[in-house]
């Protein structure tokens, strides 16, 4: 029986190892890529079963991976599963599905929410090539679990029914060592910290973050306010909240807090990215800048060139323009994703999201001077061959 072919496009090595080893098992014959032309080039090559591809890629990323295969009469229907290391809204999840995404699961070193364990990747991949049937619809929509910390236990009942009853997935500890135990364990949305009475609650708060900067901590203080709200702050508290509780209040309170909280560490995640991609963009721009000067220079320095020299060029202008058309390639990728930037990020982080943006525009526009300078075409997807 032939084995079937996937194709898996992926930069980080770890998680490649990972996938490789979940259906090396399964007896799947994996095509490694390591970056989204490379992959594209495989697919095209194998016409595989399945494509597996991470969403932010050097040089294309899998939404523009899924958009050409979905375009390309050959490849258009070749399932694929989009993996994403950081928080994705439901518009990120809307966009894959509308592409023609499969999947969408998040990378075993993603923030937030749960990552992909092995059986929920392999059962992604059976349920694409046809091998299980996809689970019936959830009768109840996702609900954001959350530990909740309250060693007095006149409280934490009424709390614990009420967090139930709001559509949250509430689990109850009431010592400190199995705060931290479940916490790193079941990688809850929030943590709940009923801190009334406690000996040392900043040193608790600043652990917890310190441990699991992912998970939203949410303070409730008794009403006698022993609690430094402004040291609590600092330690890692995301929220703060007095006694007697206004219980409605702190369910909406709540539940703002959790997506502000992946938001924050949606933006950081994406703005490092960026960061990244407009050092890798400035030093390729130095380097085929330096080499136009120094091609110019030889050029000077050449002696007049006889008749039967001048039939040939000095240096190979085709191979600088494909390097040119390389690196705007990446150019034009990262300016997707600065644009998602752009749209996640609140009013103080703009400025930032904008200049890196300009940067990129900046970094374009010199690319394609270079490409004038030198007489070629630099379009970054020319030969393609898309239909």
């Amino acid at each position: 029986m032939r084995k079937k072919k996937i194709v898996v496009i992926e930069d980080d090595p770890k998680t490649q190892r990972l996938i490789s080893t979940i259906l090396n098992a399964e007896r799947y014959d994996l095509i490694p890529a390591a970056d989204g032309d490379a992959g594209l080039d495989k697919v095209r090559l194998h016409l595989p079963d399945l494509v597996i591809t991470d969403i932010l890629l050097p040089r294309r990323d899998g939404y523009v991976i899924l958009e050409i295969m979905k375009r390309e009469r050959e490849l258009r229907t070749i399932p694929v599963i989009l993996l994403s290391a950081i928080y994705v809204s439901d518009l990120d999840r809307r966009r894959a599905l509308d592409l023609g995404a499969d999947h969408f699961l998040l990378k075993p070193d993603a923030f937030i929410s749960r990552p992909f364990r092995a059986n929920a990747l392999l059962e992604a991949v059976q349920i694409s090539l046809g091998e299980k049937r996809g689970p019936e619809p959830a009768p109840h929509p996702h609900r954001d679990k959350v530990i909740l910390y309250a060693p007095a236990d006149r409280d934490r009942r009424t709390l614990q029914r009420r967090l139930a009853n709001a559509d949250f997935d509430p689990l109850v500890v009431d010592r400190a060592d199995e705060l931290y135990q479940q916490v790193h364990l079941e990688e809850p949305a929030a943590a709940i910290l009923d801190l009334d009475g406690a000996d040392d609650p900043i040193a608790l708060i600043a652990g917890l973050n310190a441990e699991e900067p992912a998970v939203a901590l949410v303070v409730i203080a008794g009403p006698d306010p022993a609690l430094d709200p402004v040291a609590a702050l600092r330690a890692g508290a995301h929220d703060l909240h007095w006694k007697p509780l206004n219980l409605d209040l702190f369910e909406q309170r709540l539940g703002d807090v959790i997506q502000s909280h992946r938001l924050q560490i949606a933006q950081a995640q994406l703005t490092e990215q960026l960061k990244r991609t407009t050092t890798d963009l400035l030093d390729r721009i130095a380097h085929l800048e330096n080499s136009r000067r120094r091609l110019q220079q030889e050029q000077r320095d050449l002696p007049a060139p006889s008749a039967a020299a001048s039939q040939s060029p000095p240096v190979d202008l085709d191979q600088l323009a494909a390097t040119i058309r390389r690196a705007r390639r990446l150019v034009t990728e990262s300016n997707d994703c600065g644009a998602l930037l752009l749209d996640r990020l609140g009013s103080a982080e703009r400025p930032l999201g904008q200049l890196l943006l300009d940067n990129i525009h900046r970094l374009e526009r010199e690319l394609d001077t270079l490409g004038t300078q030198i007489g070629r075409d630099v379009d970054p997807f020319m030969g393609q061959g898309l239909s």
